[in-house]
């Protein structure tokens, strides 16, 4: 294990976007939490390393620029790709995860039938790596890059609203704004095992941060993140706990209802 780090002694500035389960930053309380937050906080800790967490909202493309032009120090989450590599220093990958192609519920569609359609519109979030990837093999006018300024609920609305035939999309992160926003009408039709996402810390180009970057990868390289990715995969538990509490209310309201009940007929 390497030495506590007397390296790097400054407060060090770090960017996070919403993507659960790899990053969320809670409502009610601010605290920040995910898998990578997890996994981030544990070798900051085990290096000695001063750090702030930035909420950068749902505006993507400035944070990475910032980042590559020295202006922030780290982004997270972010998966690996040869575009970012000239201009950034990625850490090795703590996650490992798929893109989904995401259908209305009894309408399932994949890329394949998609392709066999005269007018197939494919709906993705223009941010993404996979944005640029399919710019290069489907047709312009197939390709709906939606930007994710305009919201989550903006983005799913398009499929449900018939603008787009299907939505592709980080599959994990589907998953818990599945559960979280009951999006119950909308399923994985087909999972893109040909486009995996690797995603590991991106620092930008200096002769410290790439210091550090050597002393994350140590500890990356012995990591198991199973623990934490079972304990913020959370879209199901919040789906049970809000169905408990609503039978609760239920319970309740049977209760106030047979106890007046009661009562005007004791009168």
């Amino acid at each position: 294990r390497p030495p506590r780090s007397t390296l790097f002694p400054y407060t060090t500035l770090f960017r996070s976007r919403n993507a659960a389960p790899l990053t969320e930053r809670d409502a009610v309380t601010g605290a920040y939490r995910g898998i990578s937050i997890d996994v981030f906080c544990f070798i900051a800790q085990e290096l000695g390393l001063r750090y702030r967490l930035l909420d950068s909202g749902g505006d993507f493309t400035p944070m990475l620029r910032a980042v590559q032009q020295g202006e922030l120090d780290m982004l997270m989450p972010l998966s690996r790709q040869r575009e970012r590599e000239p201009f950034g220093l990625f850490t090795l990958p703590y996650f490992t995860s798929h893109y989904a192609v995401i259908s209305l519920k009894g309408k399932p569609r994949t890329l394949q039938s998609l392709a066999e359609l005269p007018d197939f519109r494919i709906g993705i979030l223009a941010q993404t790596a996979l944005a640029r990837e399919l710019a290069e093999t489907l047709p312009a006018d197939s390709l709906h890059a939606l930007p994710l300024d305009e919201g989550k609920k903006a983005f799913y609305q398009a499929l449900r609203s018939g603008a787009v035939d299907v939505l592709v999309m980080n599959k994990d992160v589907f998953t818990e704004d599945k559960y979280r926003d009951e999006l119950f009408d909308m399923e994985v039709a087909q999972i893109l095992t040909q486009f995996p996402r690797r995603y590991g810390f991106y620092f930008s180009k200096t002769e410290d941060h790439q210091r550090l970057v050597e002393l994350f990868d140590r500890y990356l390289a012995h990591i198991d993140a199973s623990d934490a990715t079972l304990r913020h995969e959370v879209g199901e538990q919040r789906l049970i706990g809000r169905y408990l509490r609503q039978q609760d209310r239920l319970d309740l309201q049977r209760l106030l209802t047979a106890v007046v009940a009661l009562s005007l007929l004791l009168l």
